[in-house]
């Protein structure tokens, strides 16, 4: 029973008339629904990026695209198709004036890039994030944004440009009470310094 109501809400939900609004409930609906179906979420997310061209939505089509470069890290680690959605959805969200998702898409650009070793690429799109966050609301993005930048300096024995940005996060860490992050700024501090 719960499978075909299921099945009938989806079939409902793309029956709806063509608007941001279904866009964002078939979104919804695919997060929800297909959370550990990677296939039928690549489809559903295919078919609202179709969606969100033919309304001319970009935002619509960039969170789509980020959805899927996100099931392409989660299943199997295959980074060089999660940076080519990513990529895609980049340029769907650059299209908008939504600050945080441009800049989350681009961090999670740079954690791919540097997973593949292209260190340069890495730290070169998370400079592009860190000029669109500063200045804004989104603090917790940012600290971790500067302590990407951080341990990817580190990675490459550029101490003292680690401990730069790892001084950056620092502050802000404490400040939005990010206990995790925290940890993570000061393992990083610690190991720079040593």
């Amino acid at each position: 029973f719960a499978v075909r109501a299921q099945e009938n809400t989806y079939q409902h939900l793309l029956a709806a008339k063509d608007d941001t609004a279904k866009v964002m409930q078939l979104f919804r609906y695919g997060k929800k629904s297909f959370r550990n179906d990677t296939a039928q979420s690549r489809k559903l997310n295919r078919e609202i990026i179709r969606i969100s061209e033919k309304i001319n939505f970009p935002y619509g089509g960039g969170i789509a695209a980020m959805d899927i470069a996100y099931s392409y890290v989660i299943v199997g680690g295959n980074e060089v198709q999660a940076i080519a959605n990513y990529r895609k959805a980049l340029a769907y969200l650059k299209k908008t004036d939504s600050t945080e998702m441009i800049a989350k898409c681009l961090l999670n650009i740079a954690n791919c890039v540097e997973a593949t070793d292209s260190y340069t690429e890495a730290v070169n799109v998370t400079l592009e994030a860190v000029r669109i966050l500063e200045n804004t609301p989104y603090k917790g993005m940012l600290a971790r944004a500067y302590g990407s930048l951080g341990l990817t300096f580190y990675n490459i024995d550029n101490h003292p440009k680690a401990l730069e940005y790892l001084k950056k996060a620092l502050p802000i860490t404490r400040e939005i009470k990010d206990t995790g992050r925290l940890l993570v700024v000061l393992y990083g501090l610690s190991a720079t310094l040593s």
